[in-house]
This record gives structure tokens, sequence and C-alpha cells, in this order.
């Protein structure tokens, strides 16, 4: 509760400051992201996108995941703001953030159905149907555009609202690989008689293993058989689907059909990187169990996820706190061994060694960390306390 509140002040301060997010940057300014365009030769039009890089993008070699987000003039600086926030604390990667605006609702109802509307709905979605040419601007077009002009890694997000949501489906089923996950916020599968559903299931009867994640939720919306359809579908296709296959369900019954975006892109995130973070599990069972971890997130994301300096001191220490002094020893002892040069290690290391008793070996570390930051008043007061010690 106390993240999702956090993320919502930061979401009023981008609100608050609306030009600054979409790039009229100005003293003491908050920014988040800013806005090009792209011609669509598929579409016949230019497109804006808004787009969110990492912090301190510039300032390195990374690649990044990319995040789409549909109707981004609405929820382009919820889904911006929400991924800066949980990257700051390892939650998620950090990652690139893409949002498509809508020209005009038009536009909107044409790129995010595939069928032309049936019965009463026809007159109020006349333009309805373009989702096929929408999808393949996304693959021809956007993706590639991205690719070229930012450093991304291969796994892709899509987000979508409403008939956003619907359009989420659509991309599924004709495009199955191209997205690692779809966050699919409150769709509008009642469209022509619940089409959708029937597509899906049908879809789905022909699959033997789709490496993706589908991640769908509702609002207050609809009643109990609406929500037990829902549960079924995913039910249905995450039994159909395959070992690398997830499909998951979320009510929110607390929640109305515009406010569900915040808590959805929340839930999807981290259901999404669930295991990003090294659970305790995993740190108290010793760098095998790390490393395979890692392996492991590596052949979920299609992309080499290394196991970092940083996140193996991280688990060090919390093993040391946690009571594992000779797990906490071999984690240092493997991160010495791939970066000598890094001093924490060597701090960690005389803390782990004092922990078990061997005063000498704590010296001997707090030393070595000394001799690197010799300034450090720090591994002086270490040092001397070992001295005393002994």
């Amino acid at each position: 509760m106390l993240n999702l509140i956090k993320v919502v002040q930061w979401i009023l301060i981008c609100i608050i400051t609306s030009d600054v997010c979409m790039g009229k940057v100005e003293e003491n300014s908050i920014l988040i992201g800013q806005k090009t365009e792209i011609k669509s030769i598929i579409l016949n039009e230019t497109r804006t996108l808004y787009i969110s890089l990492p912090r301190n993008y510039e300032d390195s070699q990374e690649c990044y995941p990319v995040v789409f987000v549909l109707d981004a003039g609405m929820n382009f600086p919820v889904t911006a703001t929400m991924i800066r926030y949980l990257s700051v604390y390892r939650t998620i990667p950090k990652m690139i953030v893409i949002g498509i605006e809508n020209i005009s609702q038009a536009t909107r109802n044409r790129d995010f159905t595939s069928t032309s509307a049936k019965g009463g709905a026809a007159q109020r979605y006349p333009t309805a149907g373009g989702a096929d040419s929408f999808l393949q601007f996304i693959k021809d077009e956007l993706i590639p555009y991205v690719d070229t002009n930012y450093r991304t890694h291969p796994y892709r997000i899509l987000i979508g609202h409403s008939l956003g949501g619907l359009f989420i489906g659509h991309a599924l089923i004709n495009e199955p690989e191209l997205f690692g996950a779809l966050l699919s916020i409150s769709p509008s599968f009642w469209w022509n008689d619940f089409e959708p559903i029937d597509q899906l299931k049908l879809f789905m009867e022909k699959q033997s293993n789709i490496n993706t994640h589908l991640i769908v939720t509702l609002a207050d919306e609809g009643d109990a058989e609406d929500i037990l359809m829902l549960q079924n579908l995913c039910v249905f296709m995450a039994d159909k689907g395959g070992a690398d296959f997830n499909c998951t369900f979320k009510h929110f019954p607390d929640q109305n059909h515009a406010s569900t975006v915040i808590p959805s892109t929340l839930h999807g995130l981290q259901l999404i990187y669930s295991d990003w973070s090294l659970p305790w599990e995993v740190i108290k069972s010793g760098l095998r169990a790390v490393k395979a971890h890692y392996e492991n997130l590596t052949h979920r994301f299609g992309y080499d996820i290394p196991l970092t300096k940083q996140v193996l001191h991280h688990a060090a220490c919390s093993a040391l706190v946690g009571g594992y002094s000779d797990i906490a020893i071999e984690m240092l002892e493997y991160n010495r061994e791939r970066y000598p040069e890094y001093t924490a290690t060597y701090s960690i290391l005389s803390e782990a060694w004092e922990e078990k008793d061997h005063l000498q070996k704590a010296l001997k570390f707090a030393q070595k960390a000394l001799d690197k930051d010799p300034s450090s008043e720090k591994y002086q007061r270490r040092v001397q306390q070992l001295k005393e010690k002994q």
C-alpha cells in the first residue's frame, strides 16, 4: 500500500507538470518523457510517440526492455512514473517506455478493434475494424524504429486498457511471439457479443507452447458471470498454452473502469517480474542457487541477465544479517575473484569473518579495505577496533 501511495504522489506531480512531462523543460522541472513523431506508411499518417528513458541513459551503454503503452495521452505518465519508481528499488528492471498517442476517438476505435461493429454498436463505432493494420504498424514500423534509435533488449511488454485491452487479445492471437508479456486492463471483450472470447479460445486450442505472459484484470464492471467468464478464460488459456505460457486474472472490485489502470499496471509489472529481486529462499540456499536463479531469468526473458557485483554483494549482506555467514563468505569470495578492486567486498568479508570469531582474517580484510580507500574514517576505525581485540 505504501508503494502505491508514493506512486500516486509521483503521478500527481507528473500530471501537475504535464507540460514538462511531455518535453517542455523549465528550470526546476521534473522530466519524465518527451514527444516525437513517426511517419507510418502502413497507416498513411503521422503518429505521435511519448518516450521515457531510464535515468542516466546517456551515461551508460546498457540495453533495456521496452514497454509499449496504448492510450498514451492518459496512460503514459502513470506507467512511466511507476516504472521509474519501481526500478529504483530493483523491484523491476529499468525500462524504456513508449507511449502511442491516439489521433482521435475515431482512429482509436479503428486501431483497437479487429472487426466491424455489429448491431446497435455499428453507429457508435463506424470506423471499427483496423486492428490488423495497427498491429502491422507496431511490428513493422514502430518496433524497428525503437530498436534502431534506442538501446533495447528483445523483451517487450504491451499494455492496453478498455478497447486497448481488447487489442491485447488481437495482438496475442496474431503475433504471439512479438511480446514477452501483455497486460489487458478491463478489456472490452464484450465486443460483438463476446466475439474475442471465442477467438482466444479457438486460438489456444491450436497452440502447443507459447513463450509469453498474459495478464487480464477487471474493475467493478459487469456481474459475477462476467468475472467467472474471465477467470475461466485464463484457466483455459493457461492449460492450453504450455509450460512457458502464463495467463492470470485479477479482479479489482474496489476500482472503477478508469482508476483500475493504476493498480492493474502495478499488479502486472510486479507479476511479470515477481522474482526479479532475489528471493530470500534463493539467497539462503547459497551461491549455486543464486547463479541458477539468474540463468532461469535469462531463459525466461530471452536476453542475458548477469549476476552483477552489486546484486551479489547485497545478497551476501542479507545472508550475513540472516545468520548465514558461511554463505555470505562464499558469495563475497566469488565477488572478490571477479572484481578484486571492489572495496566493499573486503569490508563485508571482514564482518563475516568476525561473525565466525576469526579475528585475524577479519583484520586482514579490514586492512585490505583500508588499503584501497585510505581516507575512509570508517575503515580506519574498523582496523583500529579489530587490532584492539587481538
